[in-house]
């Protein structure tokens, strides 16, 4: 994954796989989070973020219609 990071070419995203995420966190292969935040407490599952720190820039957020908020981070 480190060379495909590296190789030219347009980004690559990942889409809803906390044990993945954690795996490329710990490769340090993550730049960017687009987390949707939903107005809904299931109570279950598993988190995005381990016991790892990152520190994280908010760079946008948006309200949608239906409750869920849309925020995009990017690494410190």
């Amino acid at each position: 994954m480190k060379k495909l990071k590296e190789s030219p070419g347009k980004d690559i995203l990942m889409i809803g796989s906390p044990t993945l995420a954690h795996s490329f966190m710990k490769l340090n292969l993550i730049d960017e989070y687009y987390i949707n935040l939903n107005p809904v407490v299931i109570g279950k599952g598993k988190p995005l973020f381990d016991d790892t720190k990152i520190e994280l820039e908010l760079l946008s957020s948006k309200e949608l219609s239906s409750g869920v908020v849309g925020l995009h981070y990017k690494l410190k």
